[in-house]
């Protein structure tokens, strides 16, 4: 059921981005080679914390701790952990894709001088 929400707000977010009309190369530039104007800042610090949130590192650590692996079999943890990095990967990749859309979509409205001046 939750991955069912994720995906219809992922989707729902992307079909959002194709409409914002961002520009795909100043995104890329952007994503790059990130550079913050001085009077931009402010949005950048709040983009920052909304987006990486660490409640994520509590829940990784509670994947890991999730599993009940057998410790003297060193192919067991190392299946564990092979384990751990691709659900932790794919987590971590849906996030920066659902992250970059609320971002790009958002970012029309709120990237101006005259939005950071208020």
């Amino acid at each position: 059921l939750i991955f069912v929400l994720i995906a219809t707000m992922a989707v729902c977010f992307c079909i959002n981005w194709g409409g914002s009309h961002t520009d795909p190369k100043a995104l890329l530039i952007g994503w790059l080679l990130p550079t913050v104007p001085s009077w931009g800042m402010t949005q950048a610090v709040s983009a920052i914390g909304a987006v990486i949130m660490p409640h994520n590192l509590y829940l990784h650590s509670a994947l890991v701790l999730s599993r009940k692996v057998k410790r003297s079999s060193s192919h067991r943890v190392h299946e564990a952990i092979r384990y751990a990095q691709i659900e932790s990967a794919v987590a971590l990749a849906s996030a920066f894709v659902i992250n970059l859309a609320v971002v790009a979509v958002n970012s029309n409205k709120f990237y101006s001088r005259e939005c950071a001046a208020q």
